[in-house]
């Protein structure tokens, strides 16, 4: 005979086995503790079958066991280890952060402090300052070490060190410069700093005039130079 196991902590459905034949009385069976020949019904996604041995009756629950849920007033994690609904006060939506609140549907973040926006304003400009610049459809490196790199070559012409024509590398590979395309090259790559730095100004000043207020806000600032800000 088919038999059906179930948790004794909590009734939920642990397989199948069959009874074994009860050698005191011909056609009987022997139903081990927390079992029964009662079917559970057919599986359901996202449900688990529980077993109530009172009223002999199996029913499906919903399943979140294994879970993580975060507790909508601290934030803290959670993880699910009984069948059931996700408990009053929980959420399976991730915090963004622990300055997070729960509006009762979604997780809101608290308005930037200037501090954080000027910040901010740093980071995404020092972005864009090192993201590299285009010069005649060549990308030119800007970080610290192709800005030295730069300022060195220059300091070469204006010491008659450079040999006109010497190659120069860019993204894509070496490219044969003139010393004054060079110095074109050496232009446009301070030329691409200042920009950055007046843009870190013009988001500061927006800041300080109410008109940014979002961090969204200042990352996606259409007015970024450069190829990779």
């Amino acid at each position: 005979m088919k038999i059906y196991n179930y948790s004794p902590r909590n009734g939920v459905f642990l397989g199948t086995a069959i009874a074994q034949k009860n050698p005191m009385h011909e056609g009987e069976f022997l139903m081990p503790a927390w079992a029964t020949d009662i079917a559970p019904p057919d599986p359901v996604a996202g449900m688990v079958a529980v077993y109530d041995s009172d009223g002999a009756t199996w029913s499906l629950v919903a399943d979140h066991r294994g879970e993580t849920v975060y507790n909508t007033e601290t934030g803290t994690a959670f993880v699910i280890d009984e069948p059931g609904n996700i408990p009053d006060g929980h959420t399976a939506l991730v915090p963004p952060s622990q300055d997070a609140t729960w509006d009762g549907a979604a997780w809101q973040m608290p308005a930037p402090t200037y501090d954080q926006l000027f910040a901010a304003a740093a980071s995404r400009r020092y972005r864009a300052e090192i993201g590299g610049c285009l010069w005649n459809d060549w990308v030119q490196a800007t970080d610290d070490r192709g800005q030295a790199k730069c300022m060195a070559e220059l300091q070469a012409i204006n010491e008659g060190l450079r040999v006109d024509g010497d190659g120069w590398k860019f993204a894509h590979g070496f490219e044969a410069l003139t010393n004054t395309e060079m110095r074109d090259l050496v232009v446009a790559v301070r030329a691409h700093v200042a920009a950055c730095y007046e843009g870190e100004g013009i988001i500061r000043a927006d800041i300080e005039a109410g008109n940014i207020a979002a961090l969204d806000d200042v990352e996606n600032w259409p007015n970024w130079p450069g190829v990779a800000a």
